[in-house]
């Protein structure tokens, strides 16, 4: 995402602690959110609501993500089925537990986070 939105004229920056994007619109903010919708379908990622087709494919590799969290030991939530996660349009991450502990700026989050990405990394 960071290269395509450079390639549209735009500056971003990856947070891998927090998985999101740091992105200077410079103004140009109808013209960043084009961009960015342009960059998800270059990248084959959902524009708006995740299609059922979308989290059927995305389910596999958070089930692989969550296998590899709880072998290294770190906190995760609740595994839910395929079927769960479609009902609920996505709104499930093996990640979550680790992010809400991160963003409460505790030494135990940001240090889970740091392991997690280094032998789990969220890269979908």
């Amino acid at each position: 995402m960071v290269g395509c939105l450079a390639d549209s004229g735009f500056l971003a920056e990856y947070d891998p602690l927090s998985g999101g994007l740091t992105i200077d619109a410079g103004g140009q903010q109808e013209a960043l959110t084009d961009a960015i919708v342009e960059c998800r379908i270059e990248n084959d990622q959902p524009v708006g609501a995740p299609t059922d087709a979308y989290l059927r494919d995305y389910y596999p590799y958070l089930a692989s993500l969550y296998v590899c969290l709880v072998q290294n030991e770190l906190p995760v939530p609740e595994m839910i089925t395929e079927d769960t996660f479609l009902a609920r349009g996505g709104e499930w991450h093996p990640y979550d537990l680790i992010w809400l502990a991160s963003a409460g700026g505790g030494p135990t989050g940001t240090e889970d986070l740091r392991t997690a990405n280094a032998l789990c990394p969220d890269d979908y």
